[in-house]
């Protein structure tokens, strides 16, 4: 959930020149190498770790439709921690990508209505405009196949019995769906990964026939 967000905050600051950074500390840092690997550092911790409380008492496991993840929430602290772990932080990723998003979309505007481009300015508008596409269809992705699985399992932590467990375990067929599907939009709309992922299979499949 917080991918398409990390997206769009890197690409925004790629694009923008030193004078157009809105926080120069934290966006400045994303131009370098460093920077990136703290933020993937940062985005895996939180999967890592926001499960801790429910590990620690118990809460964590396979609950009633066989599902791994977290089997109740019995307490406020713990009801009070989830919301603002998942809720707000699924919140707050959209936010960031709506805003970041926008502020690519106005890049794109104005750099195409540039009389002349470079042929670098160019390639980095095409790039640009591939990762807008890619973006799109990973926010998309999660709304048909995994939020309404959510749905359900937060139905169920709120009141067991609410929804019968056959059509709740329906559900649960596609949460594993966006997790197959964002490599092969990364593949459709990202040139390089594309390349360089053909490139592997023809290797492969010349050792295999040597």
């Amino acid at each position: 959930m917080l991918l398409p967000g990390c997206l769009a905050v890197c690409r925004y600051a790629g694009i923008s020149n030193e004078r157009e950074l809105d926080s120069p500390y934290l966006l400045r840092a994303l131009k370098k190498r460093k920077g990136i690997y703290i933020l993937n550092i940062a985005f895996w911790m939180y999967g890592l770790l926001y499960t801790l409380p429910f590990v620690a008492t118990d809460k964590f496991g396979l609950d009633a439709i066989g599902c791994c993840g977290i089997t109740e929430i019995s307490s406020v602290f713990l009801w009070v921690y989830y919301l603002v772990n998942v809720v707000f932080f699924l919140f707050l990723a959209y936010v960031v990508s709506f805003v970041f998003y926008r502020k690519i979309g106005r890049w794109v505007k104005e750099t195409s209505s540039a009389s002349t481009l470079l042929p670098h300015t160019r390639d980095t508008l095409k790039v640009t405009r591939n990762l807008q596409r890619m973006i799109k269809w990973m926010l998309l992705v999660p709304v048909v196949f995994y939020y309404p699985a959510l749905g359900v399992q937060a139905a169920l932590r709120l009141s067991p019995g609410i929804v019968d467990l056959h059509t709740a375990r329906l559900f649960m067929i596609t949460v594993p769906l966006p997790h197959i599907m964002d490599p092969i939009i990364t593949l459709i709309f990202v040139k390089c990964y594309r390349s360089a992922f053909f490139d592997k299979m023809y290797w492969l499949l010349s050792k295999l026939n040597s």
